[in-house]
């Protein structure tokens, strides 16, 4: 009994990551995938066109806070 219940938690656990590459991998329901990513996701096109109109970021100094005991 023991065996079965362990070998359904396996098949379970395997069906899960199956199920979350394949969802990595394929690009999202109704969009088509841009052929520069990976994955195959539009999404990285809209970051990198918003990106590329933001104003560059000013550098800001790294500041360190003493605590007073």
């Amino acid at each position: 009994m023991q065996e079965i219940v362990v070998a359904l938690v396996a098949l379970a656990a395997a069906g899960f990551v199956v199920r979350r590459i394949v969802a990595a991998v394929k690009p999202p329901a109704g969009q088509e995938g841009c052929p520069s990513c990976a994955s195959g996701s539009t999404a990285c096109a809209d970051k990198a066109a918003a990106a590329a109109n933001a104003a560059p970021a000013e550098p800001k100094p790294l500041v360190f806070i003493r605590r007073r005991t």
